[in-house]
């Protein structure tokens, strides 16, 4: 089986009311521009943007586009404090707001991956995760999804058959292979790593598991 690196792919099933690319990675001091795009049916109502997972500060957002369906948010002199979760969000009157939530990670340069990943159902694929020297020694580990529960750790012998992870100090980069995948795979995945201050180092990946059909359609699209 054959794996395909790409920059971005989006892939979507049935109908989404609002929707957005999967995550979003930025420099610190840098800026970055998120469209949120939406149904026709929400053309009139009111957008806003929010941080944290239980939507902890909400905006309002101005720079809404009703002709193209889509409002963006821009975020200037980003920091490490701003990475986290972000919700696009529409407000509905009587009833529960309709939201897609996506990750914000703020890169300090010190923890780097591959692009974001698809590999098809059955196959295995194994992610190199880069780091700063200062790192050398310091605990590595994998999560899934943006509760970010770790599933292996370099400091645990805890035997896991679908996925293992393995730390070589001397190139400063560690490994995470996952092994058997199922659709039910896909997700939001995290390159991170202990430290001695108030927040680890991570970066994040997303990796997409399809059934055998988008084949042919990915070669395809991989060789324009």
């Amino acid at each position: 089986l054959k794996a395909y690196y790409i920059v971005y792919i989006l892939f979507t099933t049935g109908v989404q009311s609002v929707w957005a690319e999967s995550s979003f990675t930025a420099e610190r001091g840098g800026s970055v521009t998120i469209p949120c795009h939406y149904d026709q049916k929400y053309k009139h109502h009111v957008k806003y943007w929010c941080k944290g997972y239980h939507w902890s500060t909400c905006d309002v957002s101005i720079n809404d586009d009703p002709d193209q369906l889509v409002f963006t948010v821009t975020m200037r002199n980003l920091q490490d404090k701003d990475s986290g979760t972000y919700w696009c969000a529409v407000e509905i009157n009587g009833g529960s707001d309709d939201a897609v939530i996506l990750p914000l990670i703020v890169r300090t340069g010190k923890l780097k991956f591959v692009p974001d990943v698809v590999f098809i159902v059955g196959g295995s694929v194994t992610i190199p995760c880069f780091y700063h020297q200062e790192y050398r020694g310091s605990v590595k580990y994998w999560c899934k999804g943006s509760k970010q529960t770790p599933m292996v750790r370099t400091d645990s012998s805890q035997r896991n058959d679908q996925v293992s992870i393995s730390d070589d100090p001397a190139h400063l980069v560690f490994y995470v292979t996952m092994r058997n995948l199922e659709q039910e795979d896909t997700d939001i995945y995290w390159c991170a790593i202990k430290t001695n201050k108030e927040k680890d180092v991570f970066a994040v990946l997303d990796l997409k598991v399809l059934a055998a059909q988008w084949t042919k359609c990915l070669q395809n699209l991989y060789l324009l």
